[in-house]
């Protein structure tokens, strides 16, 4: 029930396709989805809260569809990201409204008094490298599955690599298995909510 709920919840949140960051309302959806099927999968076998999992998942990329509804509401003048010429999507964000999604995602979700483990994975998974939270690791292999898999964002950058997985306390096969059963688990949710 709560994968529904979540999937419903993602249609809701990218009514409107993200114009500046390049992304449609089908790829957020999608992304969200796959993340949070993913990261609930991930998880489960990395001995962590598999509900708060998948919420980060979801959430990830909430943010984005803030900065894209301020600029539209204060209409401010921005560059879209595929046009900037920027590589980095934080310093894109930061150019323009002056912070990035990853803080403003985090900092509505402390905002709504969710666990600190699930807004230290939005807000850091893009620099998992220097972090040692195994949340936020997860969450930079989920969203390089998406990319792999063709669900993937703006700024997102593969990274499987081993360190990763030790550091989320993953083994290869675990990593594996929690990616086929996510895919499976993902082909079901997006069908009934499309």
């Amino acid at each position: 029930m709560h994968r529904l709920v979540g999937a419903l919840a993602s249609v809701q949140l990218a009514d409107t396709p993200l114009r500046l960051h390049g992304v449609s309302s089908a790829r957020y959806r999608e992304n969200s989805l796959f993340v949070a099927t993913l990261m609930e999968e991930l998880a489960v076998r990395a001995k962590l809260d598999a509900h708060a999992g998948y919420t980060v998942g979801l959430l990830r990329a909430l943010g984005m569809v803030v900065l894209e509804r301020a600029a539209q509401r204060e209409n401010l003048d921005v560059t879209p990201f595929h046009a900037s010429g920027e590589e980095s999507l934080a310093v894109w964000q930061r150019r323009f409204w002056g912070t990035d999604s990853w803080h403003v995602g985090a900092a509505i979700l402390e905002h709504w008094h969710l666990p600190r483990d699930i807004v230290i994975a939005i807000e850091h998974h893009d620099e998992a490298i220097v972090r040692t939270e195994p949340v936020v690791h997860l969450l930079d292999l989920a969203a390089t599955v998406a990319t792999q898999n063709g669900y993937g964002l703006p700024g997102d950058h593969p990274n499987t690599a081993p360190q990763s997985l030790a550091a989320a306390g993953l083994t290869m096969d675990q990593f594996q298995s929690a990616v086929e059963r996510a895919e499976q688990t993902f082909v079901r949710l997006r069908a009934s909510v499309v």
